[in-house]
């Protein structure tokens, strides 16, 4: 099995291409008997590596630097009836994480607060949400994963991968979580990439075209819109309307 000198990601036996799609590093075409052997079934991501000898930070960081730099050759890696409790681990870290990195810039933030923001200081300090964070991380994972798959029942019904490779791509996508390290500008820049994520998820891991994934993605967000501002047109419209009554009511009454 082709593996790159570099990076140490594997590759499927039939590859092409000599040099690694992730780092451009040459391959090692030959095939080591001892790896073979001994080393348990890696599907070339690094947090999924457990053959006793890896590192967790180092296929952390590994993890995190492909799914964020190239999704698309990540997500094609994930394969069916893996271990789900790994991408769930590798979900809740990140989770944390980014836990942490909010509180510590809203502790950053309470420095320069003005005083006609003093309401907001009791939200800025409440330090629950990093106890609360891995919990809330199932949560959305569950919620977004099952969401997606029942998004895609109605909108994409062949070539759909089933439940188990939905769940995993929303784990690693919570990699996205990470950017809030960013000082300033790490929401709007979380906002945009995880959008980029979930288009190049839904590309790799459920077989469809991008432009498509982007109209699954979009179309219900844009319904929902669409739906609640009938509805609140439809409140205030009923309410003027009788409001017109009652004041025609009391014309009418008066004399």
């Amino acid at each position: 099995m082709p593996q790159c000198n570099k990076c140490n990601t594997l590759f499927d036996a039939n590859t092409a291409s000599p040099f690694c799609s992730l780092c451009g590093a040459p391959l090692d075409m030959k095939e080591s008997p001892e790896i073979v052997q001994t080393s348990a079934p890696y599907n070339g991501i690094p947090w999924e590596q457990t053959d006793g000898q890896t590192n967790l930070l180092s296929a952390f960081v590994k993890t995190v630097r492909e799914v964020l730099f190239h999704p698309t050759v990540f997500f094609q890696k994930l394969q069916p009836g893996s271990r789900w409790w790994w991408p769930l681990l590798f979900a809740l870290v990140c989770s944390s994480v980014s836990a942490v990195a909010v509180f510590a810039w809203n502790q950053v933030l309470l420095a320069w607060l003005p005083d006609w923001l003093a309401a907001f200081e009791p939200y800025l300090e409440n330090q629950s949400s990093l106890l609360w964070a891995p919990f809330l991380c199932v949560a959305e994972v569950l919620f977004s994963a099952v969401s997606i798959q029942l998004m895609l029942v109605f909108f994409h019904r062949r070539q759909r991968a089933d439940f188990s490779m939905t769940f995993r791509m929303v784990c690693y996508m919570q990699s996205n979580g990470l950017l809030l390290l960013l000082p300033f500008v790490g929401i709007p820049v979380s906002a945009v990439w995880g959008f980029y994520l979930l288009i190049a998820g839904l590309h790799s891991v459920h077989r469809m075209s991008k432009f498509k994934a982007v109209v699954i993605v979009v179309a219900p967000m844009v319904l929902l819109i669409c739906v609640v501002t009938a509805g609140v047109a439809m409140v205030v419209l009923s309410g003027l309307f009788t409001l017109q009554l009652f004041k025609d009511f009391i014309a009418n009454f008066r004399y």
